[in-house]
Parts: structure tokens; C-alpha cells; sequence
């Protein structure tokens, strides 16, 4: 092999480490990225579950109407599903978001 050659091998071989290096560095933080979402989301639904379950018990201790109180835990049913099935749905989109760049 004459100089050039060698020269060119050696550029090309330091050019591939270099993108698997950085392939592979991407992915992990990633990866990384969606453990933390995941993370952040189990805390966010956590709090819902403990304010939801707060208010669930506040209501019942109140003193008002049999059907006040029912129309105002089925609000809070509704409200603390709609809580849970935005944080989701947020999770969803973030991953997918950090998975379109592994693309």
C-alpha cells in the first residue's frame, strides 16, 4: 500500500469509530431520556392518585345532600381519570419524540 492509501484507511477506519462513538453515545442518552420521562410521569401520577384520593375522602366527611355528594365524587372520578389519561397521553408523545430520533 502506498502512502495515499494507507492514509485514506486510516481516515475511513477513524471516520467509523467515530459514527459508531456517536451512534452509540445518542442512543444511550436517549434511553436515558425516556427513563427520566417515565420517572417524572409516575411522580405526576403519584400526586393525581394522592390529591384524587384527598378529595375523595373530604367529600365523604362533609355534611351535605346524599346526590350533592355523589355528583361531586363522580366529578372528581372524572376529572382525576382526565388527569391520568393527559399525563399518558403526554408520556406517549414524549416517547415517541425521542424514539423518532434513533431514525
Amino acid at each position: 500500500m502506498d502512502g495515499i492509501a494507507l492514509l485514506r484507511k486510516q481516515v475511513e477506519e477513524q471516520t467509523q469509530a467515530y459514527k459508531n462513538f456517536t451512534e452509540s453515545t445518542l442512543k444511550n442518552q436517549i434511553f436515558s431520556n425516556i427513563d427520566i420521562l417515565k420517572q417524572d410521569s409516575v411522580m405526576a401520577l403519584n400526586s393525581y392518585k394522592a390529591n384524587h384520593e384527598n378529595s375523595l375522602r373530604m367529600y365523604e366527611r362533609m355534611s351535605m345532600s346524599k346526590d350533592l355528594k355523589e355528583r361531586m365524587i363522580k366529578r372528581e372520578k372524572n376529572s382525576y381519570k382526565d388527569s391520568i389519561d393527559r399525563q399518558l397521553s403526554l408520556l406517549k408523545t414524549s416517547i415517541d419524540i425521542q424514539l423518532n430520533l434513533l431514525k
